[in-house]
Formats: C-alpha cells, structure tokens, sequence
C-alpha cells in the first residue's frame, strides 16, 4: 500500500496525494545491526515520513601504510609492516566478507524498521521502487560493496521481479562521483577545504597533541619494530608524521582484531596507547580547529534541505512533485549536494572521516568508543506530529545498537526538535558558500583549485610565443575598433549640434 501512495504522490492531485500519505505511519520498533543481537525498541511520537542514513563501509583488510586512494591511485602502497603478516580474505583496502554481512546485517534492521515494523514506521513497500529509494557512495570499492550489501539486507532475495534474476534477487543502483569531485561524501579532503587542511595542521602542533605524544613515548620509541622505520627515521620525524606512523599502525591492528589474528605481547600492549593517539588526533582536527561545519557542511545542508522538501512534498507542494517525477527520476539526477528531491529512503555510504565530518558539523560527541567504528552510521528521520514536523537523530554501529543521540543541532543537545529549528542551527553554522569559506574554487570541469592557483593551462608551452602573439593581435584590433567608434560618435556629436544650433535650440550638453 505504501508504495500504491507514493505512486499517487508523483501525480498531481493534490488529493490523492495527501490521501498517500495519510496511508503511511510509522512504528518504533527498533533492532540491532548484528545478527546475534536481540531487538530494542523505543518510543518516538508522530508518523515517519522519510529516512536518510549516512554510513561508513564495513570491515576491511588493512590500507598498508596510505589510504587506499592516495594519490588517485588505489594500488599504490608502501611496504607492509613487520607485525602484518596475515594472509587476508581479500586485497588490501577491499571489504571483507565480515564487513559484507556487517553491511546486510545494517539493512536487514532498516527493513525490520520501515517495511516490517510497526505500521506508523513503514515508509518503504515490500520491493525496491526507484522514486522511494535513492543510494549514493564514494567511489571507492568498499563503500559501493557496502552500499550493495545494505540494500540487499533491505530488500533481501525473493523481494526482486519474478521473472529477472534467478532467486529474485533485487539490483539496485548505487551512484557515485569521480572520488577527487565527491566534497559531499569527502569534506575535509585537502583538496575540498585547504582551509581545514591548514588549521589541522597547526592543531597537531599545538600543546593538546604534543604532549599526548610526549605521553606516549615508549610507543613512539616501539615504532620502528612495529613499523619498520629506521631509528633515525623517528627520531627525525615532525608531530604530524608520527600520528600518521601510529594511525597506520592502528589500521592494523583494527583489522587483526577483527579477524582473531594473535599477535605477540610486545604488540599488543601498546593497543592501548594507539587507541589513545589516534583519539586525541582525532579531537584535535575535527574538534579543537572549530572548522566541522565546514568539512560537513556541504553534507549537512544537503539533508536539511532534503527533509524540507519532503516536508513540501507531504504538505502537497505541486512544485516538489513535478520535480520528483522529472528532474529527480527521469533526468537522472538527485542533486545529492543540494538536496532538492525528496526521497522516502536515502543511503550514503561513505568513510570514517565522513562520519567525523558529519558529527563535527552537528556539534555532537566526535569520537565513541572505538572512534569510528566500522558501519558507524547517523540516521536522519522525519516525522510528523500532528501539526509539527520534527527530526530526530539516531547513531549506531557494528558493535552497539541505533538509538537516539543528541547534539548542538537541537535546543539543549536533545536528539530530536522541530525540522524548523534543525534548519536554523543549519542556516546560522553552516557557509552559504562553502567553497569560498574553506579557500577553493572549482573549474569548469568541477575540479577543486585552492584560492591562488591559477587553473591549469589548455595551450602546451610550446606556444606560449604563438599566444602572447595572439594576445598582442587582439589587444591592437581592439584598440583599432576603440579609436573608429571614439571617431564616429564624435561626427555624430558635431553634426547634431549644428543642426539644434541652425533650429534655435541649445546645444546637446
């Protein structure tokens, strides 16, 4: 039935479209992401109108000493670590078979929630319907995999067309961008705010970072039997290299942990100090720089302005309706960045600096326990309330169920306001323009060029005398044409003030 209103939405009978909506309330029924957890459940007043959840990928083999995308260049790795010497189920950076059942587990729980649960929570019908669901990724392997897996989870085999796919399997499309353009999903990429880059920076050399590593010294000093790295190597390095060393470190030994890899115990009693570095890092450049809504912002206004459309869209915008059935469907074009078509479900799959991003922009918690999990997610949901519409907030991950969290995006840090008053806190935090706030430019191609940088040049420099030439040409025609139209316009001037003078009149001033 539900999927029977959202059809009558995309028409545009006011009528029958507010006789859709009313068709669509919402439970509370709540469950847990994994598969032994048992189902919690709490109590959220009004009908649910419409979900949006932001998610990091799920369990992965470790990235080595760079992330898998450095550089632009996925295969491009360091040498691997001394204490890394696991044979992983998949390629380095690639999402295990672990985080494949962690990601459906994470749909499985959105379908008990808004196509099984209870009848005020259920938004989605029964099978994938592509004007309710729209899914968007990094381009990345494990976030489009991630993606996938979820949506399997949500609409898990025997929900797809009878006669596609044997075992009725349901495709659904994930979108994505070329990775370099994605400041949606990637904000505090260097190359998306320099501004944020800038003040990280200073940040890990203030006083609150060094003296975490000043702490820490027996793992700085471990370092090069963890690592590799020479002594003098070490001992050489700037603040920001060793966090980068230990991080590294870390992403290891996540992933070890994960998979019950032993390891002996001049390894594993510095787990703790790690953990410790890498949560002060964390703090220190997404919370202490004060620049969050600038490496989330982007994101942020998205989805208040998606949950405003919606809005119009329940309240029978006919304006909204066309757009949902033209722009946003048959264009193929969802305007993920500035959030103007509504959806009933939207999936972002992105990264643990996407989770940071998005939480630093909300003014919440940065960190949780394990920083940022894997399928650490923030679930945006819309409900109405008789005639108030509200938001509420919700967070979760691998290793702790989704439930309410609050932060500065509401009065007095509660998880759920008004849609109205969430809009504020993003009207009055988040830039209009955030491009010019974190310092880039983008070119006609949607590349991000920093404030000072001149765009790359289209002419080879083989014909710079040949272009300094043509500029010379054009610079003389134009002042050729200048000198012609002074010339005409003063004819034109003494010709008409000789005729006002033999008509009697006073000359032209």
């Amino acid at each position: 039935m539900a999927k029977c209103a959202w059809r009558c939405v995309i028409g545009t009978v006011p009528l029958l479209l507010l006789m859709g909506w009313v068709a669509i309330i919402f439970g509370t029924s709540m469950a847990e992401a994994t598969a032994s957890s048992k189902s919690k459940s709490y109590q959220a007043p009004g009908k649910l109108i419409a979900s949006l959840v932001v998610s990091r990928h799920g369990d992965r083999s470790p990235q080595m000493n760079a992330p898998a995308y450095a550089a632009g260049d996925r295969r491009t790795f360091l040498n691997k670590f001394p204490i890394d010497t696991s044979k992983w189920p998949v390629d380095y950076g690639q999402l295990t078979p672990l985080g494949m059942k962690q990601a459906y587990h994470l749909g499985s729980f959105l379908r008990s929630r808004y196509v099984e649960g209870a009848s005020n929570n259920r938004i989605l019908d029964d099978r994938y319907d592509h004007v309710e669901t729209h899914a968007r990724s990094t381009d990345v392997d494990r976030t489009i995999v991630t993606a996938m897996a979820i949506l399997n989870g949500l609409y898990p085999h025997g929900t797809g067309p009878k006669d596609g796919v044997p075992g009725r399997l349901e495709l659904i499309p994930v979108h994505t961008v070329t990775y370099k353009l994605d400041a949606l999903l990637d904000g505090s990429a260097s190359a998306h705010c320099p501004k944020f880059k800038k003040h990280g920076q200073t940040a890990i050399n203030e006083p609150f970072m060094t003296n975490v590593l000043q702490e820490n010294e027996p793992l700085i000093r471990a370092l090069p039997a963890l690592t590799g790295v020479s002594v003098a190597q070490v001992d050489t390095m700037e603040p920001g290299d060793l966090i980068k060393l230990i991080t590294a470190v870390r992403d290891v030994r996540v992933c070890q942990r994960a998979h019950d890899v032993s390891q002996p115990s001049n390894v594993t009693r510095f787990d703790k100090a790690v953990e410790e570095v890498t949560n002060a890092f964390m703090i220190a450049k997404w919370n202490n720089t004060g620049l969050g809504y600038l490496v989330g912002g982007r994101l942020l206004r998205g989805i208040s302005r998606r949950l405003s459309v919606v809005r119009e869209l329940d309240m029978g915008a006919d304006y909204v309706v066309e757009r949902l059935h033209l722009e946003c469907n048959e264009k193929g074009n969802d305007s993920d960045e500035s959030g103007y078509c509504p959806r009933r479900f939207v999936l972002m799959v992105g990264h643990d600096t996407t989770i940071l991003d998005l939480r630093a922009a909300l003014g919440m918690d940065i960190t949780v326990e394990g920083i940022v999990p894997y399928m650490s997610h923030l679930v945006f949901e819309l409900r109405q309330d008789g005639r108030n519409y509200n938001v509420q907030v919700l967070s979760g991950d691998c290793t702790r169920p989704t439930t309410p969290e609050g932060g500065a995006f509401c009065p007095a840090r509660n998880s759920s306001c008004r849609l109205d008053e969430f809009m504020a806190f993003v009207e009055h935090t988040v830039p209009k323009d955030i491009d010019t706030a974190c310092k880039v430019m983008r070119d006609g191609t949607g590349d991000f060029i920093p404030f000072g940088q001149a765009p790359p040049q289209s002419q080879p420099a083989a014909n710079s005398k040949l272009t300094l030439l043509s500029w010379v040409q054009l610079v003389g025609v134009g002042a050729l044409n200048a000198v012609i139209g002074v010339g005409a316009a003063l004819t034109v001037y003494i010709l008409l003030n000789r005729r006002a003078r033999a008509d009697g009149y006073a000359p032209i001033a």
